[in-house]
């Protein structure tokens, strides 16, 4: 299996080509059954760019979510589009989730690369890889009153971006029990995550 620390950027690399290079390298390193299990099937670049696209920004400071990142090529592409529509961002926060372990590596070599590209764009960047289960973690978003944005002054996220796992999971599954309310239940739930 290629390491991850093997994969180097190209010289002028966008960090979301080097995000879907490492992931491309990643998915040939795996078994299909592996990426069965984790509803791995990696967001194409144009896809992330055209997501990327639909994201409006206004502040300065931004704190980005990105639930289920694989090698944050989601996340990179977002990134790169706001800073390349604004002169204005001076911080990034960044905060991503990934449970896959096998992955981690591949998806830290693309973060510290996009740390090291807003550096040369002289972006402050804070970033955060959180290898719990989003869902699980978060469960208290999942009750009918909550979301993860607030009134602006006390917004958790500003953004979030996500092409989620592709499987399904049982009734009984933590994750489904955690989120019943809008997964099993006849009620239209209204609120974005």
């Amino acid at each position: 299996m290629t390491k991850a620390i093997d994969i180097k950027p190209l010289t002028n690399e966008l960090p979301s080509h080097f995000a879907d290079r490492v992931g491309q390298v990643y998915a040939k390193s795996v078994t299909t059954q592996h990426k069965k299990d984790n509803g791995q099937f990696f967001t194409p670049t144009e896809i992330a760019h055209f997501m990327s696209g639909l994201v409006r920004q206004t502040q300065d400071k931004l704190k980005i979510l990105d639930p289920g990142c694989g090698t944050a090529i989601l996340s990179s592409s977002l990134i790169e589009t706001l800073v390349k529509r604004s002169d204005t961002i001076k911080e990034i926060e960044l905060v991503v989730y990934e449970t896959d372990k096998d992955i981690l590596p591949f998806t830290q070599a693309t973060l510290d690369y996009l740390s090291k590209w807003l550096k040369k764009n002289k972006i402050k960047f804070n970033t955060t890889l959180d290898t719990n289960d989003f869902v699980l973690e978060n469960k208290e978003c999942f009750e009918q009153s909550a979301t993860l944005f607030f009134e602006p002054k006390n917004a958790i996220y500003d953004i979030v971006i996500a092409n989620p796992p592709y499987f399904k999971i049982s009734k009984e599954d933590k994750r489904a029990t955690v989120a019943k309310s809008i997964v099993w239940d006849n009620q239209t739930f209204t609120q974005s995550l």
